[in-house]
């Protein structure tokens, strides 16, 4: 019976999340269009943002895939996750850019628009670059050794969510220079970057992510058979994209080119779209082989 219901629960999930990923965009757009907002001159700009929503829509037609399928895999429910949380909070913070904009005072839905939008961000990465990782594939960590890992993501993630939570101030996206007030802010946290204890929260984030890249390392060092093969899928894209809009952009800082400042965010976009497509094939494992 409970796994009956955990499979309908899991089916229904999984048919309402590209929907309702689709209805956050769409809704994002239209609200930043109608409070003039968005620039139709600025091609690149708008590329970006249309390349960004296709990368992201990625996470939530995979995630949606992964949760009908293999409900009992944590994955397909993280990458959902993350789909779900970049379009509807995304469409809160733009909806607070168009009450602002349109009407020059917030309303309620505005001001947890502009609150959501402001604290969700590092949540998702948090899920993205680290919980994905240590979870990939089966949706469990590789051994109970890297339970402190997994507590250290969370604690920082916690930390630094928080800080965003209670700021006194909440600014609008797309609207530089206005900021409503928080009405479960606390005074004096508006200038979060001059907390000591957000950099702290910032620098155990990076210590988790690294310890995140360690057991995917871990795990393909002692992984046999399929598990290798899924691995490999995920490696690929990591090194081949993500790797190479990292040391693309490191150059590009070094050096002051421009032109490969650009290419790492291509290559970060292509490894944005690519991520979730390779983590699709390695769990359904269809064409699992065919990366060799």
């Amino acid at each position: 019976m409970a796994r009956r219901t955990l499979l309908l629960v899991a089916r229904v999930a999984g048919w309402s999340i590209v929907p309702i990923y689709l209805a956050g965009t769409c809704a994002y757009y239209l609200l930043t269009y109608s409070a003039g907002l968005s620039d139709e001159d600025a091609v690149v700009e708008n590329v970006q943002g249309a390349m960004l929503s296709v990368g992201f829509g990625s996470f939530a037609v995979v995630g949606a895939l992964l949760v009908a399928r293999r409900p009992t895999n944590a994955i397909g429910w993280i990458m959902g996750a993350i789909g779900l949380m970049v379009s509807t909070f995304g469409a809160g913070g733009g909806y607070a850019a168009y009450v602002i904009t349109t009407r020059g005072s917030p309303d309620a839905l505005a001001v947890f628009g502009a609150w959501a939008a402001n604290c969700y961000w590092f949540l998702m990465l948090a899920l993205a670059l680290i919980y994905l990782p240590m979870l990939f594939p089966d949706g469990r960590l590789l051994s109970r050794r890297w339970l402190p890992v997994a507590v250290l993501a969370g604690i920082a993630t916690l930390g630094i969510v928080l800080s965003r939570a209670l700021t006194d101030t909440l600014p609008i996206p797309g609207v530089p220079g206005r900021r409503i007030a928080n009405p479960v802010g606390i005074e004096g946290l508006d200038k979060l970057g001059t907390l000591p204890t957000v950099g702290v929260a910032e620098g155990l984030f990076l210590v988790a992510a690294v310890g995140a890249v360690a057991s995917v390392v871990v795990r393909f060092r002692h992984s046999r058979g399929v598990e290798r093969q899924q691995i490999k899928w995920f490696a690929y894209v990591i090194v081949v994209f993500i790797g190479g809009s990292v040391l693309t952009g490191g150059i590009s800082d070094a050096t002051g080119s421009g032109w490969l400042d650009g290419t790492s965010f291509v290559l970060s976009l292509v490894g944005l779209v690519c991520l979730p497509i390779a983590v699709g094939i390695a769990i359904l494992r269809h064409g699992l082989y065919g990366i060799d």
